[in-house]
């Protein structure tokens, strides 16, 4: 008896069911230490993030430049072992030097636009003086204007005030969380690096350890997507 409740598709379902529930439960009763452990985690997996993106980024140009050109321009043996640093170095060079461009030519026009606003501010004030001569003649409108910009001056001195008392506190705070930016993008970059270096050494390790914990049939079909979307991207 007990064997056909193991084999009633029913059973298991109740089963799966009861599981889940459990799981659920027991997620919004730790719903803060999961959560934190879950914001733990992806602070240490960050750099490999980083490294993965960066090397999926970096692997099409390197690809292209490694097996169109220098694979054809180096034919001797001996220097075939350099083709793959080269590619590397030359991809990092072009693509920084891409994005370094951008940022020098952006920053720039942020600049000039500021320069433009900062000069005709003068000239926006007048045509709002303007404005307020011409719709608001009346003295008593003024004057309640004048006491609320006087109360928002006051509440600004107080704003001032609260911002400076925490300056230490946030820049403290900046320094900390850029120093970690900076960190992890460098490990990241270090990390995407060594992938990239070694992507089919790497690629053949994985495949050993995906046959050997996953249904043959699921790891083929897992195989054949990355080796399609390899071959798209």
């Amino acid at each position: 008896i007990a064997m056909n409740y193991l084999k009633d598709p029913k059973f298991k379902n109740n089963i799966l069911l009861a599981t889940y529930i459990i799981l659920l439960t027991f997620i919004f009763i730790n719903i803060k230490f999961i959560g934190g452990f879950l914001f733990r985690l992806l602070g240490v997996l960050t750099p490999f993030l980083i490294a993965m993106g960066v090397a999926f980024v970096l692997n099409i140009p390197m690809r292209a430049l490694e097996e169109k050109i220098l694979k054809r321009l180096i034919k001797k043996e001996r220097f075939k072992g350099l083709i793959r640093p080269i590619s590397l170095i030359t991809t990092i060079v072009v693509v920084f030097g891409v994005i370094i461009s951008i940022i020098v030519y952006v920053v720039p026009q942020l600049v000039e636009s500021s320069s433009t606003l900062v000069k005709n501010a003068d000239t926006y004030a007048r045509s709002l003086e303007e404005l307020m001569n011409n719709y608001f003649n009346s003295t008593e409108l003024l004057n309640f204007i004048g006491k609320k910009i006087l109360n928002a001056g006051e509440d600004l001195v107080k704003l001032v005030g609260t911002v400076t008392g925490n300056a230490l506190t946030s820049i403290l705070d900046i320094t900390v969380s850029l120093t970690s930016v900076v960190f992890n993008v460098l490990m990241g970059l270090i990390i995407a690096i060594y992938i990239l270096l070694s992507k089919e050494r790497l690629s053949l390790q994985s495949k050993k350890v995906l046959y050997a914990y996953v249904n043959k049939e699921k790891a083929d079909n897992f195989t054949k997507t990355v080796s399609f979307s390899s071959g798209e991207f």
